[in-house]
């Protein structure tokens, strides 16, 4: 039986290679159907597949295109941002070159206004903390000056009284440190405030004039910049957007591959119209008019391995016959093996029953003899 079970296994294995070349020959058959001109398919059972295979094959090229822009925007973005990236380099540096043109702006137009007060008045509230500051460093100047005249007086001091004076000398000097930091801030702020206000129009500083005219050439560059930045930030914008049409979500990469993986599934689908667009002509074929040479080669293949298929078929069958009687004989075989156990255990047990029967008729003569000699009634 092990031999027969071989030979059906042997024989289903072959039906599958048949039917994996029927499955081939069908989708053969259907790329060669689906060159037919349409009006030859209308109105047969042919023309929804061959639509959808159409409509199938539309899709691919729309989805390498959509690769191609994808790619192509990426390229566009890199380049963008990169020149975002340059230009707020070169704002940060421009901007960093106007701090000492600021400053110098400052500190000139805060001496015409120190010679021009009267005529200044409208511009007091720019140079109003620079003013005070000034009075400070003023005060601070001269009480450095008093500490050394009155130290000079008093070189012999006790070492005590040396000690404070070379304290209060750091101090003076330590502050005055601060004060010009803090009044080179304020040059650079009040001149800011100088450049937007019409200071320059009023007071004709030929000084001032000149430290004007490269600032303001920086200034134009920086706002040429800003205004640059903010176009590529809207192209930026764009492109964004346009990648967000093409379902781009942060990774250009991943998209792509998802496109991709969504075109080998779409091939499979074709793969699988094809195969299914031939099954329909090779049993619906004299229906349809469509005459290549070509397809008669493949159906008389495929009619060929369903013959062979049909063969194999047959020949399981007959071998699955010969295996169920083959079963029904070992059965068979059981059972009389069962019926010769009965019958031998039948015949043991008639002897059993004779032999009990003749010693139940010994008991029986021996009441009989004592019921006698004991005189007993029955």
């Amino acid at each position: 039986m092990q031999g027969l079970h071989k030979e059906i296994y042997d024989l289903q294995k072959r039906i599958k290679e048949n039917e994996q070349k029927i499955y081939f020959k069908f989708a053969e058959l259907g790329k060669i159907i689906i060159k037919s001109d349409p009006d030859k398919i209308a109105n047969t059972v042919l023309i929804d597949t061959f639509n959808e295979i159409h409509k199938l094959n539309k899709i691919e090229p729309q989805k390498n295109d959509n690769i191609k822009s994808i790619l192509e925007i990426e390229k566009n973005l890199e380049i963008v941002r990169t020149r975002i990236k340059e230009k707020r380099k070169e704002a940060l540096e421009q901007e960093k070159a106007t701090k000492q043109h600021f400053q110098n702006i400052g500190e000139s137009a805060f001496r015409v206004y120190k010679e021009n007060q009267g005529i200044n008045e409208a511009f007091k509230l720019i140079f109003y903390e620079l003013s005070n500051l000034d009075e400070k460093m003023d005060k601070n100047d001269q009480g450095r000056k008093d500490f050394k005249d009155v130290n000079q007086m008093n070189r012999k001091e006790n070492f005590l009284k040396q000690f404070v004076n070379i304290a209060k000398s750091i101090f003076y000097e330590k502050k005055q440190d601060i004060l010009i930091s803090r009044q080179n801030t304020l040059y650079g702020q009040v001149g800011r405030k100088v450049m937007e206000s019409e200071f320059l129009q009023v007071n004709e500083d030929q000084v001032l004039d000149d430290l004007a005219i490269p600032l303001k050439t920086l200034l134009a560059r920086i706002e040429q910049i800003k205004q640059e930045l903010t176009n590529l930030v809207e192209s930026e914008k764009k492109i964004l957007q346009e990648l967000n049409e093409l379902n781009v979500r942060g990774n250009a990469v991943k998209r792509i591959k998802e496109i991709e993986n969504e075109i080998a599934e779409n091939r499979k689908n074709i793969d699988i119209k094809h195969q299914e667009l031939g099954r329909l002509y090779y049993f619906n074929n004299k229906e349809v008019k469509i005459q290549f040479p070509e397809i008669v080669e493949h159906l008389n293949i495929v009619k060929m391995l369903f013959s062979e298929n049909d063969g194999y078929k047959e020949s399981i069958k007959k071998l699955n016959a010969r295996i169920e009687i083959q079963s029904i004989k070992e059965k068979i075989l059981k059972n009389n093996k069962t019926i010769e156990n009965l019958k031998s255990k039948m015949d043991k047990e008639k002897e059993d029953v004779a032999a009990i029967t003749q010693t139940n008729a010994g008991y029986d003569a021996e009441i009989v003899k004592i019921t006698k000699e004991n005189k007993l009634e029955n």
